[in-house]
């Protein structure tokens, strides 16, 4: 099994998109939370239609990324279990069927590149194993025959706690991270976040901490400069 990603971002819809259009494209992204490496959006379709905007989370085969790059295939070739969890899971006011799937889609892709509509993604992916925290926008378009994604930018950052923090929201592993600080250099943790504000970087930390040789040398000094003044 591939390493998984986590992500969060937006599904913006561009172009005039009919209530019809958009509750397919919904549709589809719906099946795409059924699986290991998934989209899932939370959302009403009264909502969606009226924003042209779905607010995502989601698991990347390797990166998030490589989801967008498949999903194509991921939504043709689709498989019954994943049309029972739409039926079942998805919120909607009717029953599909496989065969309607397929035709509606086939004419979702039609009508994306007959009438110019495409689909912004912007969303933030990390991955622990190999270290990656980026940011990432791009297009989605229609050929006729096919869903197509392009990337217009992407930045990557330093895996890192603070950016895990300020541009990953990892909140849990921060959090983790400064408990076993704390536990490690005998200090209360309100404290010890008072002082990692001071250090424009965070002094630099790695967000996992087994012993004291995680922990900079920096940071111990100022804790224990921290405990004389006290």
């Amino acid at each position: 099994m591939a390493n998984i990603s986590s992500s969060f971002g937006t599904i913006t819809l561009k172009g005039d998109w009919t209530d019809e259009q958009i509750k397919w494209y919904h549709i589809f992204i719906i099946g795409l939370g059924h699986g290991y490496y998934n989209t899932i959006v939370e959302m009403d379709l009264e909502d969606i239609i009226k924003e042209k905007t779905m607010y995502f989370v989601g698991n990347g085969r390797w990166a998030y990324i490589c989801n967008l790059e498949s999903m194509h295939n991921w939504i043709k070739d689709i498989r019954l279990d994943t049309i029972e969890f739409i039926n079942n899971f998805g919120g909607l006011n009717q029953t599909i069927t496989y065969d309607e799937y397929n035709l509606k889609y086939a004419w979702l892709l039609k009508e994306m590149n007959e009438h110019d509509l495409t689909v912004e993604w912007e969303y933030t992916d990390t991955e622990g194993g190999l270290g990656v925290l980026q940011t990432v926008c791009g297009v989605q378009t229609s050929t006729g025959t096919e869903l197509l994604f392009a990337t217009t930018s992407e930045q990557n950052y330093e895996y890192n706690l603070k950016n895990l923090f300020e541009i990953g929201q990892e909140d849990g592993i921060v959090e983790d991270a400064i408990a076993e600080i704390c536990k490690i250099l005998d200090y209360d943790q309100s404290q010890l976040w008072t002082l990692l504000q001071t250090d424009p970087n965070w002094f630099d930390l790695q967000p996992f901490i087994d012993s004291i040789e995680d922990i900079p040398e920096r940071l111990i000094k100022e804790v224990h400069d921290s405990k004389r003044i006290c």
